[in-house]
């Protein structure tokens, strides 16, 4: 036969255990769910963020190739118009200038005057004076003022395109871009400004810009011909492969971002510029696999924060499930022995994450890596916080230091810790406080903590501008109210009483303005602690207003806790 005392401590320990089981399968789906949330929400952050770096380099490259023909160009029409003036048939006024732009453009390897023959009336180079080359290998020629880039052609200088000269094996891996305009003298001869310009001249600044980074970029012609490529995804003169269903990702604009099939192998996140003023299109890519890398890189520090997390559940739960006072003793010396330990190594982390941001300011890629350690690691923090404060609320006040104390006073430490935080966003915070002392009995740490909560909730939601107000009035010779009223952006009505509920958020911090949804909870757990009540209200006018309703002196519930110490 089991004796009395037994019996009486299974039935109690049973329903207790229970709600300990159910206490961590709920904690443990909603930290499952909130890792699971960062992981993927970071995941999709390094993609936006190496579309948004994708389309930086795109534009810098095709600019920077604009630039480059419009100062040749430039060129080019300057010295047509000596030639105009000339009335010397071998153009050797031309000869001079031509090797000054030559000189001070190093996108340019050569300048020549052809007749409409073929025939080099001059050259800056004085080994190509006076050949012939067949100008059909151009392709197309001008038939105006306008000048015209002409296909790549595989040499380094005009002079291989002598029929009296054939290439060496080594002049086949050099090419050239020319860069022609049409000339008409004052005899009414056409002839034609041919600037011979220099690919690598491309290829060397997109390896500036690219610098260490894992993205290629290439430029191309309009056909796909492949001008400049770096690093080399593609040899010279050849055609980019599917550059059509590329530029079809596009209409009908003129830019645009993907991810799918590049020039590269395999998926890529591609930018595509198409130049409006030449025939050029500018490709800026990354691999999809150096994304997923950067991924599981990160996911390995979410995998140890999470692993830490559900330590802290596991542990809570064997907590939870020893009911008995002298339990009750352990699990707050546990509490505090834990939260030491979990905050020390997410302190480390967050210790080496600033200071390896410090380090690698002069690499983006190394210091974004850093920031989004140290930003996963404070929302961690920050969530261990919450689920151990409002682990130990309940415990908490079996030793609370219920105190007289001056009600002003609360509200006038809340304002000076709130002070730098209200100034950063220019936001007004005004007391209405009787002039007397208001003596209350409560724990003001406590206290404390459900005033700052409300009033940093408060300033969360207020803009630039706007005001928050404190007050404190009497309601009754033995209870007081304390009021925070706002002027954000209020409330949804149904959500007024679910918000004070534990990891409940409102639906306006969808965008991720909003916390654990843990801070209304503690506040409403204190608050009816102390044998008050807390709740919410909108106001017509805009904004939300708290109103926290306090016991003045000793009341059954305090008294109770107080013979519990």
């Amino acid at each position: 036969m089991m004796r009395p005392g037994i019996l009486t401590t299974l039935e109690t320990r049973t329903p207790l255990t229970r709600q300990g089981m159910w206490f961590v399968t709920v904690i443990s789906l909603i930290v499952a769910f909130l890792v699971g949330w960062i992981v993927w929400y970071e995941k999709n952050e390094i993609i936006r963020n190496d579309r948004h770096r994708a389309e930086l380099f795109a534009r810098l490259l095709d600019d920077h190739a604009v630039r480059t023909l419009d100062v040749a160009a430039l060129a080019l029409a300057d010295l047509s118009e000596t030639v105009r003036a000339s009335t010397e048939a071998s153009g050797s006024r031309l000869r001079a200038p031509a090797l000054q732009t030559v000189g001070s453009l190093t996108s340019i390897r050569s300048l020549a005057l052809i007749d409409s023959s073929g025939l080099i009336v001059m050259s800056s180079r004085e080994g190509e004076q006076d050949q012939r080359i067949n100008l059909e290998m151009f392709g197309v020629l001008p038939v105006n003022d306008a000048p015209v880039l002409s296909r790549l052609i595989p040499v380094r200088y005009l002079e291989y395109l002598s029929s009296g000269r054939q290439p060496s094996a080594e002049s086949l891996k050099i090419f050239a871009l020319p860069l022609i305009r049409r000339v008409l003298t004052h005899d009414a001869r056409t002839l034609y400004l041919v600037a011979m310009l220099n690919p690598d001249f491309f290829a060397n600044f997109q390896a500036v810009a690219l610098g260490e980074s894992d993205f290629s970029a290439v430029l191309t012609s309009y056909t796909g011909d492949v001008i400049a490529s770096y690093p080399q995804v593609l040899p010279l003169g050849t055609t980019l492969a599917g550059h059509l269903e590329i530029i079809d990702q596009l209409k009908p604009r003129a830019q645009g971002t993907y991810i799918g099939t590049g020039a590269g192998e395999g998926e890529q996140i591609v930018s595509v510029r198409t130049s409006r003023a030449w025939p050029l299109v500018s490709l800026v890519e990354r691999p999809m696999s150096a994304v997923w890398n950067d991924w599981f890189r990160l996911l390995s520090w979410f995998v140890l924060v999470g692993a830490l997390a559900f330590t802290v559940i596991i542990v809570m739960a064997r907590i939870a499930w020893r009911s008995s006072r002298e339990a009750a003793r352990t699990k707050e010396e546990f509490i505090a022995n834990i939260s030491h330990e979990l905050r020390t190594p997410l302190q480390s982390i967050l210790g080496f994450s600033e200071l390896g941001l410090m380090r690698t300011q002069e690499q983006p890629k190394v210091s974004e890596m850093f920031n989004d350690i140290h930003t996963s690691g404070q929302r961690m923090l920050t969530l261990v916080n919450d689920l151990l404060d409002i682990s130990k609320i309940d415990s908490a006040f079996s030793e609370a230091d219920f105190t007289r104390v001056d009600a002003r006073q609360l509200v006038d430490e809340v304002e000076k810790e709130l002070a730098p935080l209200l100034s950063a966003r220019s936001v007004k915070l005004f007391k209405c406080m009787p002039d007397a002392p208001v003596m209350m009995l409560a724990d003001a740490i406590r206290i404390h903590q459900v005033l700052r909560n409300v009033v940093a909730n408060a300033l969360k939601f207020s803009q630039a501008g706007q005001k928050i107000i404190v007050g404190l009035e009497m309601l009754s010779s033995d209870s007081l109210r304390f009021y925070v009223q706002d002027e954000g952006c209020g409330i949804p009505q149904k959500e007024l009483e679910h918000i004070f509920e534990p990891f409940v958020q409102s639906s306006l911090t969808k965008d991720g303005s909003g916390g654990t949804g843990l801070g209304l909870a503690i506040c409403r757990r204190i608050v009816h602690a102390h044998g008050g009540k807390i709740h919410a209200e909108n106001i017509p006018a805009g904004g939300a207003i708290f109103y926290i309703e306090l016991p003045l002196r000793s009341i059954a519930k305090t008294e109770h806790l107080q013979a519990q110490v």
